[in-house]
């Protein structure tokens, strides 16, 4: 037999790229197969009262400072889904990291991977749990499907009006540039108080056609978001009774990015489950008995209460 007809065997393996299905592998120690890593949002946070001690990460509290409240929120969840990957990966537990191109299921419980480079892997398992179905073919039709509005982001570089007090900036009233972040500046070296603006729009995919959503408003609506919290453009020496002149706020918008939000929802199959949970109920949900890769972040990093800015 060569190694092109090699079977691989695995019990139980986890199929997803979403911070759940990377959750759901970390503290149940399992292979994880995927074909798209699903990285959360940069300004996507955790509830300040979820609790990392399960994957050994200190989920530290903070406020972002706005004009109308002070958002109270955990550490981002990009956080926790770097260091599961990796410590699954150092683990010898992602087999085929992003090499995935599809996943077909076959008969005899044999998973059929196309991988890069026109390679075939046939893996054997005993159970699959599946939180995505993102490539994943031999599935039956959905029950159901989730459509939701898109996520819609907008970078946006300020080139006049990056010095001020604020993180971030909400309109209760409209989903479109429903939430600003400001944050220190990527284009800029080194410690600085300059700040760069991302505007968040939830968006069918009606308004995402219509040139009233378009980034040309989501650039004009932030700018008078922005004014109406009093912030300012760069200084410009003095005015009338040798008041402090200020320039316009001047924004440019870098480049724009969609999130699509589908999910389907199946019915479970023999030998296969569908995972809806939330990543705290996985967290909950963890065996008391700590897997290999548990123990091997505790020897790899030793105390668990790691802060993150």
């Amino acid at each position: 037999m060569t190694l092109r007809d090699h079977v691989y065997e695995y019990d139980t393996i986890v199929i997803g790229g979403s911070l759940e299905a990377i959750a759901h592998a970390f503290v149940n120690n399992l292979p994880l197969l995927y074909s798209q890593l699903k990285m959360p949002f940069r300004f996507d946070f955790l509830n300040k009262n979820t609790s990392l001690e399960v994957i050994n990460i200190l989920n530290e509290a903070k406020e972002l400072k706005s004009d109308l409240f002070n958002k109270k929120i955990g550490i981002p969840k990009a956080i926790p889904f770097k260091r599961m990957l990796f410590l699954l990966s150092l683990a010898g537990l992602v087999p085929l990291a992003d090499k995935i191109m599809a996943i077909h299921l076959e008969e005899d419980k044999i998973l059929k991977i196309s991988a890069s480079n026109n390679r075939v892997i046939k893996i054997k398992y005993q159970k699959l749990v599946i939180f995505d179905d993102y490539n994943v073919h031999g599935l039956s039709e959905p029950l159901k499907r989730d459509k939701r509005k898109n996520k819609v982001v907008d970078w946006i570089s300020v080139r006049s009006g990056t010095v001020h007090m604020f993180d971030y900036l909400l309109d209760k009233e409209s989903d479109f540039v429903k939430e600003i972040f400001f944050y220190p500046s990527d284009r800029i070296d080194g410690n600085h108080d300059k700040k760069d603006a991302v505007a968040v729009s939830y968006l069918t995919d009606e308004q995402m056609l219509d040139m009233k959503f378009s980034d040309y408003y989501a650039n004009f609506k932030t700018l008078n978001m922005m004014k109406e919290a009093g912030i300012r453009g760069r200084k410009n020496g003095r005015g009338y009774k040798g008041k402090i002149a200020y320039r316009s706020i001047k924004l440019e918008t870098t480049f724009r990015e969609c999130i699509s939000n589908i999910k389907n929802y199946y019915d479970s199959m023999e030998f296969v489950d569908f995972n809806y949970q939330s990543f705290e109920d996985i967290l909950r949900s963890a065996p008391a008995e700590r897997g290999s890769v548990m123990k091997l972040d505790r020897i790899f990093d030793g105390d668990w209460k790691r802060k993150y800015s």
